[in-house]
Formats: structure tokens, sequence, C-alpha cells
């Protein structure tokens, strides 16, 4: 009787969601035969020794990851973008991954993975199969790789799903002296408050809202209408003045303008009024910005005391 070939075993085992195992495992599972006409038919690939994936995915970011992860010590753990990739950080999953690891590990990795060497032992946990280190960590090391695009967006969005706080990056910041771009680093940190949603908040933070009169205002303030839950990215709570940053991302389709229309409706029915600001405005003209804010906060003044004496 004919041996039944196992290569479709062993090829829909690495195909049918991006895996990456070691060859002994394979040849375990589905015999050395099976491993061998896999290899010479090209349909799997060694993306690291000894360690296979299926052709198709090899280029798959959770598949590279996966396969770092058979391949590296137990105690090394991804980190920087890759890490804020998979802890859904990140939009786009970088095509380079960087792994934490002891000073004392030599081994020489492909382009595509460069291990940072650390001294201080990272905290790792497990997210979907995958070591990663802690989300702060993350992200101080996510800056070094890229300070004004894909860290940026990781650190306000932990900030805005609470995954962690300014204060923690600070912490773990310091047991990172050699961080590169660590005084730029500590200087954006500085105008960083917890509950920050994006980057236009931060921009209008510092060039609208940066005068005595109006920095005071509230951050993230908290409003329950008719069952429904609500954060103002600014509040004043003397005259119930909303202010509000709107990037093209979030509040720039048809729905969203139509959600925003419906949501300034209903905080004016319960007595309070928001002032929008766009991110064209925000960026190209903040004085105006300012200017808007404080004529609509002057005349709710007005209104709740309209027999003011002179």
């Amino acid at each position: 009787m004919p041996l039944v070939s196992k290569v479709p075993d062993l090829l829909h085992a690495l195909n049918r969601e991006p895996t990456a195992a070691r060859g002994r495992d394979l040849c375990h599972r589905f015999g050395r035969t099976a491993l061998e006409r896999s290899r010479t038919s090209g349909d799997i690939h060694a993306l690291l020794p000894r360690i296979y994936v299926h052709r198709d995915q090899r280029e798959r970011f959770r598949t590279r990851a996966l396969a770092a992860m058979e391949w590296l010590p137990p105690g090394v753990a991804l980190t920087g973008l890759a890490a804020c990739a998979v802890h859904a950080l990140v939009e786009v999953e970088p095509e380079h991954l960087r792994a934490a690891a002891p000073s004392n590990l030599h081994v020489r990795s492909p382009r595509w993975l460069t291990l940072r060497r650390c001294i201080r032992a990272s905290t790792t946990l497990e997210v979907e199969g995958i070591r990663v280190v802690s989300v702060a960590e993350s992200l101080i090391h996510a800056w070094e790789e890229d300070p004004t695009g894909g860290a940026r967006d990781a650190i306000f969005t932990a900030l805005r799903e609470g995954k962690t706080s300014v204060a923690k990056i600070r912490e773990v910041l310091d047991y990172y002296p050699r961080v590169k771009g660590r005084h730029r680093f500590l200087a954006f940190l500085r105008h960083l408050t917890d509950g920050m949603q994006s980057w236009l908040e931060y921009v209008g933070a510092r060039t609208v809202l940066n005068t005595p009169d109006l920095s005071c205002l509230k951050y993230q303030e908290k409003f329950v209408l008719e069952g429904h839950v609500f954060y103002a990215d600014r509040f004043d709570p003397v005259t119930r003045t909303l202010v509000e940053f709107d990037s093209a991302r979030w509040h720039g389709s048809p729905e969203a303008r139509a959600h925003d229309a419906w949501r300034d409706d209903l905080f004016r029915r319960h007595g309070m009024e928001t002032v929008r600001l766009p991110y064209p405005d925000v960026v190209g003209n903040p004085r105006a910005c300012r200017a808007k804010v404080r004529a609509t906060i002057a005349k709710r003044e007005a209104q709740q005391h309209p027999h003011a004496p002179p």
C-alpha cells in the first residue's frame, strides 16, 4: 500500500492562520519526508534558522512575530512599534520588528528583526501568543523609531484607552537613561495630560488654550446626558462652555459631522454651548481660534449677568 503524503496536512497547518513552527516539531507531526518535500518545492520558507512558515504568510507581521518568538529565548519580547501593534495601539503594522534582549545575548538576526540591548530585564506579557513588553516600555522604545508618527499616535491611543498613564511612562523612562531623543521625549511628556485623545488636542493646548484665562479649563470632563456618556476636550464650568478640537480623521466624514451636530444640540438643550475648532484653524490660525473661544465665553457670561454694573 503506498504511503499517504502528509505534505498537504503540513501546509494546511502552517497556512490555516499565520503561524511559525520549528523544523523538529514539523518532523514529529508530519514526518521528515513531508518537511523535506515542502522545503524543496518552496511551499515553506525558513524565516529564521530552523523556523518555518508558509510561503504565502512569510511577509505578514504576525507570522514574523511568531517566528521571532519561536527562535528567541523565552526572556526576549517584542518592543517598540512592533509591541505597540500587538497592544493594538497603531493601525499600520511595522515591517521592521524590534525585540528587547539581554545585553549578553548575541545572535545574528535578519534585516527585519533588530535586538535592542537592555541591561534592565523587561517586564513581559503574552498577547495572543506573542511576548511583548509593557505598554509604557513599548511606547518609550517606539519613540526611538518614529517620534513624530507612529509613536506619537500610539501614545495618544494608549492614554485615550487608559492602557497607561503619563506618570507610568515617566516612571519606566527613568530606567532607560540612554533613550534616543530622550530630552525631546521628556519635553513632549511635560505637555501631556492623562486623557488627551489626539495630537490636535495637544497642539491646541499649547497654541490656542495656552493663556492664563484659558489654560485652566478642565480636561476631558465627563457628562452623562439622557443615557449617553460624553467627554469634552475642554470645559469651562462657569459659563458651561465646551471646546472641541475636531481632526479630519475623527470628525471629517458626513456621519461624524451629523453626530457632532446631534451632540451639540443635546448639550445646548441642557444649557451648554460647544465651540468646535477644526484642524486647519488650530494649526494655521491659533489666534483666531483663541479669539473664538474667548468671544463665546464672554457672550455666555453676559447672558448670565445681563445687568452687570458698569
